[in-house]
């Protein structure tokens, strides 16, 4: 049985900052324009690990297993190309990307910049009644991580990220912080799983709702390029060791075994 097929990993996908989910069945696609859920699902699929970096994907045991035809699948895996989460090799198959360090930091060095954007002009446009909504999505988070879980304390500090690109109210930066936290969700996790980087993360949010509850953009900026720029470090770090654990072909191995790093 793959990853991917194992009934704890296909819970509903969290809902977006200003919206729900919807509850399906286990690996069932939702009643959304088939192609999207296809992507959506997929896309899941591999920042949460169950379908790791280097896996070769079987289209018919995939499209079963999410119950569709191989047509939307197939269109899922050309956009998710597009996002760097896939890779289709004509004549030799299609994988899921392989994780790097070089790949991450520029990822996260991007997103860092995007998000103070983000920040500051959130923070000066937010309304009361979304500073008490993002306040209410902090304090979840913070119990969350008092409670040591981790999967639910992730899924809300994806929302409280996509929040502060939606909260801009700036459609062109929302789009392009769209498509970068999709390769920063895959590493992410790790920062989590390690004790030390998690508490510190937590503090660091603490003092980002503070400057957003003040109204002061500028600081609110600073604070969350610096979490989001730490957090790129420190899974770079991580990255970088498990490159140079094992020689390069048994690569995936080292991923296999340290799931965190794939979401």
């Amino acid at each position: 049985m793959k990853d991917w097929q194992a009934s704890d990993g296909l819970e509903p996908s969290p809902s977006g900052p200003f919206g729900g989910s919807h509850q399906t069945a286990p690996g069932r696609v939702s009643r959304a324009p088939m192609h999207v859920a296809v992507t959506e699902r997929v896309r899941n699929l591999i920042i949460e690990g169950k379908l790791r970096p280097g896996e070769r994907i079987n289209e018919n045991d995939l499209a079963e297993f999410l119950g569709c035809s191989r047509t939307p699948l197939r269109d899922a895996l050309k956009a998710l190309q597009g996002e760097g989460l896939i890779l289709i090799e004509p004549h030799k198959g299609t994988y899921v990307s392989r994780i790097t360090a070089d790949q991450t930091q520029g990822q996260f060095e991007a997103l860092a910049l995007i998000e103070r954007v983000c920040g500051e002009l959130a923070t000066r446009r937010i309304s009361d009644d979304q500073i008490r909504w993002l306040a209410e999505l902090h304090r979840q988070m913070f119990a969350f991580h008092s409670e040591g879980k981790r999967l639910e304390y992730s899924e809300l500090n994806d929302q409280i990220h996509h929040s502060y690109a939606s909260l801009s109210g700036n459609a062109t930066l929302i789009e392009i912080h769209a498509k970068l936290i999709v390769g920063a969700r895959r590493v992410r996790v790790a920062a989590i799983r390690a004790v030390e980087r998690w508490d510190e993360s937590v503090a660091e949010h603490r003092a980002i709702l503070t400057a957003i509850e003040g109204r002061e953009a500028e600081e609110a900026g600073s604070l969350i390029e610096q979490h989001v720029r730490k957090t790129g470090e420190f899974v770079c770090a991580r990255l970088r060791d498990l490159e140079m654990e094992e020689p390069r072909p048994r690569r995936r191995r080292a991923y296999e075994r340290r799931r965190g790093f794939a979401g």
